[in-house]
């Protein structure tokens, strides 16, 4: 009898003990198939397969935007090339205002090789960075080693320093207003290159430059950064020196029909910014 007994205790037990595990196992599997709240892993294990599939996801879209080439978007590119204290920047100024003003938007913009390399140069000996995009005299005291340094960058990659330029433009039209070196040109002009490249020579007399405070430095005005692209042909020459130089007569809106060279009167670099100017928009909207 008692052993009856027992028996008849023991078996309600281990029926509700058996049914609390199938319940417990059946909420464990419904849970791991996304079916209930919680995990049937570690909290640890779950940090980890976030930070996993966190760092899937970042790569997933680094390698989606090496899919696009750099300067797809970039429809013109004008590449220019002078002399020290023969205008370049000025040139590059006013033709960059001169399209925005025709096209009606801000669709043009100036990139500099020099930035990223002068950047680089500043971080590494431990420079002012702004200082050195100036023309003042503390660029001036680093010119020949920075000149130097670039060299050696260059050695490894000639077309480092313009991949950083291209990479950063945000704007359909993207004037380049210091190239210096063949290998500048080359990128740039390169057919295999998305773009269209329209390549300006700013000349100027040696008495203008002068009086624009240049003087000859050796090591500066004698190596590849200043004769590189010396005796090269040129899709546009701008002479920007005397009375062509001085601002144009008010009212005068005539622009040459061919403005691959400079108007010997007062005005002709204006004259000719514009008519280059409405070439430029005309290629982008072409390109479009």
């Amino acid at each position: 009898l008692r052993s009856e007994s027992m028996e008849a205790a023991v078996v309600p037990a281990a029926r509700a003990a058996a049914v609390v595990l199938v319940a417990s196992i059946l909420r464990r599997i419904m849970v791991c198939h996304g079916y209930g709240q919680g995990s049937c892993e570690p909290e640890s294990r779950n940090r980890t397969a976030g930070d996993l599939e966190g760092r899937r996801q970042r790569r997933k879209e680094a390698e989606e935007e090496q899919e696009v080439p750099a300067g797809e978007g970039i429809h013109v590119v004008v590449v220019l090339s002078g002399k020290r204290k023969s205008g370049k920047d000025f040139v590059a100024g006013r033709l960059k205002e001169t399209i925005n003003d025709t096209a009606g938007a801000q669709v043009c913009d100036i990139g500099r090789l020099s930035a990223p390399l002068k950047k680089a140069y500043a971080e590494e000996h431990g420079l002012n960075f702004a200082e050195l995009l100036t023309d003042g005299p503390y660029k001036e005291r680093y010119r020949a080693d920075m000149i130097q340094w670039g060299e050696e960058r260059r050695q490894h990659d000639p077309g480092f320093f313009a991949q950083i330029v291209i990479s950063e433009a945000k704007v359909p039209i993207l004037i380049i207003s210091d190239a210096r070196r063949s290998s500048d040109l080359e990128f740039f002009k390169s057919p295999l290159k998305p773009w269209k490249c329209i390549a300006i020579r700013v000349e100027s007399t040696l008495e203008e430059r002068r009086s624009r405070g240049w003087q000859h430095t050796p090591g500066v005005d004698d190596v590849e950064s200043e004769c590189g692209l010396d005796g090269r042909t040129w899709d546009v020459v701008i002479q920007n020196s005397g009375p062509a130089a001085q601002p144009v007569h008010e009212g005068n809106t005539l622009t040459p029909v061919d403005c691959r060279r400079t108007i010997p009167q007062r005005g002709g670099v204006d004259l000719q910014i514009q008519g280059l100017a409405r070439r430029i928009v005309q290629l982008r909207e072409k390109g479009e």
